[in-house]
């Protein structure tokens, strides 16, 4: 009887109490579920006409609001030169740390909408990161606030529309623990926030070997909103960054016609 991949694999990849909290089913169980290989959820590499439905496969497997899957998720390389195209926007729950493989990861065909506010392609709070990857976002957010950073770590007050914290001190886990490495960065938002944007109270990231191309439409590389104190609509307090490490840092093509102290960091 001929080797079947897929009953094989069922039997040494069968589905896991976190995907099962997360109500995720995986497509191919032939792919492993540690480390979390996206290809094990139907998200498929090298084809654009697969956008919307790697957008649903990916927002499922990595919901912010539910339990489920933590850990490693890696993009592997199927032809060794792979794409893997994107169109919507996905936080994801804490302890994620992408790897991209050295794969290209393709944000595009999507125009701004008002719930696009207060949102990045990576989102992160705590205990997250991605590495080793290529990321090109063809977007414009400049009609929202906040709306389509590449990387964003952090909230800055209780209005947002993922992580809703308030006083950052008080928080049992604070915000951070977080790595960026080996990241070849390409956007033309042109918002006024950054490629990447980090937040007050972060503690504890590291960044490194991170090249950012702003297409003469971005302003800053990676900009720090540094803590605050805001009244309304409830008293929030945020504390400073602490234990940034930036490292091997190459920013390019920024837009200062705008914004004339436009800066790499």
């Amino acid at each position: 009887q001929p080797f079947n991949q897929a009953e094989v694999g069922g039997l040494l990849y069968p589905r896991t109490a976190a995907e099962v909290s997360a109500s995720v089913t995986p497509v191919n169980y032939e792919y492993t579920s540690t480390p979390i290989d996206v290809l094990r959820y139907g998200i498929v590499p090298n084809s654009t006409a697969a956008r919307a439905s790697n957008d649903l496969a990916m927002a499922a497997l990595l919901n912010s609001d539910s339990t489920g899957p933590r850990g490693r998720v890696i993009f592997p390389p199927v032809t060794g030169d792979d794409t893997y195209y994107f169109s919507e926007f996905f936080p994801s729950r804490d302890g994620i740390i992408f790897d991209g493989m050295f794969c290209t990861i393709d944000f595009g065909a999507k125009s701004y909408a008002a719930t696009d506010d207060q949102t990045a392609l990576f989102y992160f709070v705590r205990n997250s990161g991605i590495v080793n990857a290529t990321i090109n976002m063809d977007y414009d957010g400049s009609a929202g606030v906040h709306a389509g950073n590449v990387i964003r770590i952090g909230q800055r007050d209780s209005s947002g529309d993922f992580f809703q914290f308030g006083d950052e001190d008080a928080l049992s886990t604070p915000m951070g623990n977080i790595t960026l490495r080996n990241l070849r960065i390409t956007t033309n938002n042109p918002v006024n926030d950054g490629a990447i944007l980090m937040f007050g109270g972060v503690r504890d990231l590291i960044c490194e070997n991170v090249t950012i191309n702003g297409s003469d439409a971005c302003s800053y590389g990676i900009l720090y909103e540094f803590g605050t104190y805001d009244s309304a609509p409830v008293p929030d307090v945020t504390a400073h960054a602490s234990n940034l490490i930036f490292r091997n840092i190459r920013v390019s093509n920024l837009d200062d016609s705008t914004y004339a102290e436009g800066a790499g960091i």
